[in-house]
């Protein structure tokens, strides 16, 4: 396996790129590897998560609850006067309320993943937009389970994602990544055809 080289692949050094999920195990490799390559982060993170894993001191460090829109427009307000545009911005915010069947699942559980998952990836990717355009060359990532394109009935695809629990998981990742999509299409229309 060839290992990633953020050097190669990343932006460049001097960049500024917000990670938003950056104190969780993905974002915490996320924004080592980008401080190691000379780019400026911020972090967007729950408050509880910036205290039970603080970021690096070099980062900028915004509390956020990304299911809510007054607590995301916030945070971007904090960051866009910090820095006026941003070259990369990375979601990798997402959650896991364990498998329940859909007859025994609370609404108020369903709707906290909901919102946890797919309404932060949106309120995230509104708030970030107008910083990315202000850069000319600005980058949106999204990160989603890959649930949200395996067949269960994938040959060899785990059983534990034909449980009940997975598809609240399911449905979600799937919904962030159309909201990418859209967002893509939007931000990129594709060429008329003649």
């Amino acid at each position: 396996m060839v290992a990633f080289d953020p050097a190669r692949l990343g932006p460049v050094p001097g960049s500024r790129v917000a990670v938003v999920g950056g104190c969780g195990g993905m974002g915490r490799v996320l924004v080592r590897a980008l401080l190691d390559t000379g780019v400026q982060v911020a972090v967007l993170d729950l408050p509880a998560s910036l205290t039970l894993n603080p970021p690096p001191g070099q980062t900028l460090v915004f509390p956020m609850d990304g299911s809510d829109a007054h607590s995301v427009q916030t945070a971007f307000a904090a960051l866009a006067s910090q820095w006026p545009h941003l070259d990369g911005f990375a979601n990798l915010a997402g959650f896991f309320k364990g498998f329940q069947p859909v007859k025994d699942l609370p609404v108020e559980v369903f709707d906290e993943v909901i919102a946890g998952n797919l309404r932060c990836h949106f309120l995230c990717a509104r708030a970030a937009l107008p910083l990315l355009h202000k850069s000319g060359r600005g980058s949106l990532v999204s990160a989603a389970s890959t649930m949200a394109t395996i067949s269960s009935s994938a040959s060899g695809f785990s059983a534990s994602c034909t449980t009940p629990g997975a598809r609240r998981t399911r449905s979600t990742a799937a919904g962030a990544v159309a909201e990418l999509r859209s967002v893509a299409t939007i931000r990129n229309p594709p060429a008329a055809s003649s």
